[in-house]
């Protein structure tokens, strides 16, 4: 079934809103859209196509009322089925529409058009949504795929059309609302993943940009393709590409503070927190002269994957798990599970790695592990916990007080909390000494 729909309005903007709705309810094979801003041109083009199915038209236009359209449709017995889309109640519409076949109410538009495609016995576009910053949007320049903003948990509206321009404007106007992240939508993983391709694709030819923002930018877009659609050999291979070029980062910028500089304006978090902790294992690993290609890939892996499965902020920022028991009940029990489960959950993230490095899924593993034996998911002691895990957990915790002091330096404060705590004993004993050497730098 291929149905044509006419929308009738004399306002661009609701024009658009009720095209997009459409869109976002029927499959784009099922649906031909024409859009009339007049009761004159909407009469024009339902005189020149009988197969039109339905008009959804306004009531007060400048160029004359709904209800001539309406008029029209019934004394020429054309096929198509009129709904008055206005701000009128069903119980207040006007007596020129005796024949109205439905309505859709300003503004709930997107709720009433649900209704009316529930009527039709349409299939809804099943379509899966992922989080693109408007930074990265604005980067690319055009839209790698239908973009949608968030309505509510349940509810997208489509804003962009594949390959739209995302302009200086759109991006000021999303700013100044305070709206970070717009949505890249697809009706299927396999067709996300190939837009988010063709964004990665896209910002790594961009010659304005150094490899730094780039591999910001590139992490960025990979964490929330992954938590949206899971791995596939695609991702596998743009994670690996992404690690890469973070190791170009390290070796070009070995001074944290220059580097903290680039991360902290071009970053979101955690994208940022990921790359200075990749910054300070590099930094923990030359200082004990510990230091190999593969032991740094290793780490920096670690560091992008230890949170894959963690969506909420506010604990993806908890320090240990001293910290959690202190601010549980400020979160629901569902999160909760989450938050103690991810250590696991990331580490069989893993398992759809062709290649692993040695090692990398115990370094994830202990990542909430603390050296009295409190931690989670196995209660390890400091002597227990690796060397390489204690170079993880450590540079872990240094990074998430830099991010919140905004500088790596007056880490003081925060060193001394950490040795109250034994991190500096057992494995972190000749570790802990790497990160004081941070404040005299």
């Amino acid at each position: 079934m291929h149905l044509k729909i006419l929308i009738v309005d004399d306002e661009e903007d609701i024009l658009d809103i009720v095209e997009f709705t459409l869109n976002s309810f029927i499959p784009d094979n099922k649906i031909e859209i024409h859009r009339a801003n007049s009761a004159a041109s909407a009469i024009s083009l339902l005189t020149q196509d009988s197969s039109i199915n339905y008009t959804i038209c306004d009531h007060n236009m400048p160029g004359g009322k709904g209800s001539e359209v309406l008029s029209f449709i019934t004394q020429s017995n054309h096929q198509a089925k009129f709904l008055l889309c206005s701000t009128y109640t069903p119980q207040d519409l006007p007596i020129e529409y005796p024949n109205c076949f439905s309505y859709i109410q300003k503004p709930d538009i997107s709720f009433h058009i649900e209704k009316f495609v529930k009527m039709m016995s349409l299939p809804k576009t099943e379509r899966i949504y992922c989080p693109i910053s408007i930074k990265i949007l604005h980067l690319l320049g055009n839209a790698p795929a239908e973009v949608y903003i968030k309505l509510s948990d349940q509810k997208y509206l489509q804003c962009l059309s594949q390959d739209d321009i995302f302009s200086d404007h759109d991006f000021e106007k999303y700013e100044s609302k305070k709206i970070k992240h717009l949505y890249l939508s697809q009706t299927s993983a396999t067709d996300l993943i190939k837009s988010i391709e063709k964004s990665f694709l896209i910002i790594f030819e961009k010659k304005k940009l150094s490899i730094d923002e780039k591999t910001l930018v590139g992490h960025q877009i990979i964490s929330e393709l992954v938590k949206v659609v899971g791995f596939s050999p695609t991702t596998e291979i743009i994670i690996k590409k992404n690690i890469s070029h973070t190791l170009t980062c390290i070796g070009k910028n070995p001074d944290l503070d220059k580097a903290w500089n680039l991360i902290n304006s071009m970053g979101d978090y955690p994208s940022k927190l990921y790359m200075i902790q990749s910054y300070l294992c590099a930094f923990a690993l030359e200082k004990l002269k510990w230091y190999s290609d593969a032991t740094q890939f290793k780490l920096t892996l670690a560091c992008f994957l230890q949170d894959i499965t963690l969506n909420n902020l506010p604990l993806l920022k908890i320090y240990h798990y001293q910290e959690y028991l202190e601010k549980k009940d400020y979160f629901s029990s569902i999160d909760q599970k989450i938050f103690l489960d991810h250590p696991i959950k990331a580490k069989s993230v893993l398992e759809h790695f062709k290649e692993i490095p040695p090692d990398i899924d115990r370094i994830i593993l202990d990542q909430h592990e603390m050296p009295d034996g409190n931690g989670f998911p196995r209660g390890l002691k400091a002597s227990q916990i690796s060397p390489i895990s204690a170079v993880f957990i450590l540079s872990g915790l240094v990074s998430k007080a830099i991010l919140e002091i905004g500088s790596p330096q007056g880490l003081v404060f925060y060193l001394e909390r950490f040795k109250t705590l034994g991190y500096n004993k057992g494995h972190y004993k000749e570790i802990f000494p790497v990160f004081n050497l941070l404040i005299k730098s």
